[in-house]
């Protein structure tokens, strides 16, 4: 197995502990603002933590690869990616900040959201490093 290929296992982990965070808040209840969760807090911090921390490790492994790839000669090319790549990760980390603030509460429908957002911003994350920048690092000879 590969580096990319390794990456993209932890993508799919990645996806499944954004699934499951999302699953601790338990089916909607309610409509708006009335919309409440008998919700384990202390599980649900548990996992947002666990994601965040997963993620970050991740990225810190890709940014080796891809660091390597930047300081070979002749590509340039590469570095508008990594930061659109930056841009939708620190968008990424932001949110999960705030689901860590909001989960204090019974009535969740804001964490809903901002839980429902972080699924949509990883996936936007993931699939443009699987679409656009590992096609690229595959095609060096640095992976």
């Amino acid at each position: 197995m590969d580096s990319i290929d390794r990456l993209l296992t932890e993508h799919e982990a990645l996806r499944r502990d954004a699934a499951a965070l999302e699953a601790l808040l338990g089916p909607q209840r309610g409509v708006g603002w009335d919309d409440e969760s008998d919700c384990d807090v202390a599980a649900f911090r548990a996992a947002r933590d666990r994601l965040a921390h997963d993620l970050m490790e991740h990225e810190a492994r890709e940014e080796k690869l891809i660091g390597r790839r930047l300081h070979s000669p002749g590509q340039g090319e590469m570095e508008a990616e990594v930061e659109r790549a930056h841009k939708t990760l620190n968008s990424l980390v932001s949110l999960l900040q705030s689901a860590a603030e909001l989960c204090t509460q019974k009535r969740v429908h804001r964490l809903r959201t901002i839980v429902s957002r972080v699924r949509e911003e990883l996936e936007t994350h993931l699939g443009y490093e699987e679409k656009v920048l590992f096609p690229l690092l595959r095609g060096s000879s640095l992976v």
